[in-house]
């Protein structure tokens, strides 16, 4: 049971409710004729808490014979509620303010339970209560709905725990021997294991590709059951920024040359000392300049740029690439979400940028793109010098809540 709130209305003042008590007979018939065509239930609940007085809506006559009820006490009408509904009709007598009460389960003479939203008005006929005014209407079709919901969002709750369950459990399972993969086909490519041909020398050079793709994949589908499960963390240490993005261009300077496509960084002179997660910062840095070179032919360009000002440090990747559509823009950042995996050539899960945001946002910053198709596209993200204001981003976060 709440009060209800009505302006002007002070604390232990009595609420001005119709005198029932005090009008003429016909005046109170006519009221009844109008109730009758009315989806609500009215009653009048006299001092000894019995019904003086009932009518039910049409669709409910069959079931609740007003005349029988007539005369009855309340605790036989609401068995299940039979405590507080006579605590908040003695408290509506007692202090002379309504009550209201959501839900009411209430049991029909053949056995069945509905539910009805409640508001009691005290009815005042001289210097005190003279009974209750009952006004209710039916909600149980809400209820069960709401019943319904619940169990069904209970379930997709457990499925989405056994999916991130599966996927974490197998992603680790993969992650071993992956890694073993990429290292023996590094061994080969370097003829650590005697002198290849040319023609075994470019299927050494597939193999590492797909296996360090395959490999990218996986840490992408462990991020993000970290994040759905909430067991994510940031390391949040002084870092220095131009270090982290010297050493994510520096990764992949040999694959951008050797698809010919020519990746420049200009670092600042001076360095920029920041609070961050540097392992992190640089993922996100790894996984954008990498989809720079996945969407910019051969013959292209990409330039990686790095200030600070106002207390932020700003980063952005500048490519000659294919360009967006602006149609594209708005869920480019959303999970599992893809552009056109066939345009690159190479396809993933659609985690990458997803990531990326989430990542950004940890660190209290924000991340964007501009991009114009034919023109290519300008990724960008800035992050706080001092770190994340929000105490959160150094506990365990759900980023994809």
């Amino acid at each position: 049971m709440k009060p209800l709130a009505r302006p002007g209305l002070e604390e232990g003042q009595r609420y001005p409710a119709p005198l029932v008590s005090a009008v003429p007979g016909h005046v109170v018939d006519l009221a009844a004729e109008v109730f009758r065509r009315s989806p609500l239930a009215v009653a009048l609940v006299d001092p000894a808490l019995c019904v003086e007085w009932l009518v039910v809506p049409v669709d409910r006559r069959a079931v609740w014979d007003a005349e029988a009820i007539t005369g009855l006490p309340v605790v036989e009408l609401l068995p299940e509620a039979a405590e507080p509904a006579l605590r908040a009709l003695a408290g509506v007598l007692d202090s002379g303010l309504p009550f209201a009460a959501e839900a009411v389960p209430l049991s029909s003479p053949g056995g069945m339970v509905s539910y009805w939203d409640v508001h009691l008005y005290p009815v005042v006929a001289g210097e005190t209560p003279s009974g209750i005014l009952v006004l209710a209407s039916e909600v149980t079709g809400r209820v069960v709905r709401e019943r319904h919901l619940k169990e069904h969002a209970s379930k997709l709750e457990e499925q989405s725990r056994l999916q991130g369950d599966f996927l974490s459990v197998a992603s680790h399972e993969l992650k071993a021997p992956l890694m073993s993969l990429v290292g023996y086909a590094e061994l080969l490519e370097e003829n650590l294991a005697g002198i290849l041909t040319e023609e075994q020398a470019d299927f050494v050079r597939h193999l590492h590709v797909n296996a360090q793709r395959l490999q990218r994949i996986v840490e992408d589908i462990l991020d993000f059951t970290r994040y759905e499960t909430g067991t994510f963390q940031l390391d949040l240490k002084p870092s220095e920024m131009r270090e982290i993005v010297e050493d994510a261009v520096e990764y992949l300077k040999r694959q951008a040359k050797d698809t010919g496509i020519a990746l420049e960084w200009a670092p600042p002179p001076a360095p920029i000392p920041l609070r961050a997660d540097p392992i992190r910062l640089g993922q996100v840095l790894l996984n954008l300049v990498g989809n720079a070179l996945k969407f910019t032919g051969p013959g292209g360009k990409i330039t990686v740029t790095l200030k600070a000002s106002d207390g932020k440090v700003r980063v952005e990747i500048r490519d000659t690439g294919i360009g967006i559509s602006r149609s594209h823009l708005s869920r480019l950042f959303d999970k599992f979400y893809q552009v056109s995996p066939k345009r690159s050539g190479r396809q993933g899960v659609g985690l990458g940028l997803a990531i990326c945001k989430a990542l950004i946002e940890a660190h209290g910053g924000q991340i964007g793109v501009r991009s114009r198709p034919g023109r290519g596209s300008t990724f960008w993200f800035c992050v706080p010098v001092e770190g994340p204001v929000d105490w959160r981003a150094e506990r365990q976060l759900k980023l994809f809540a």
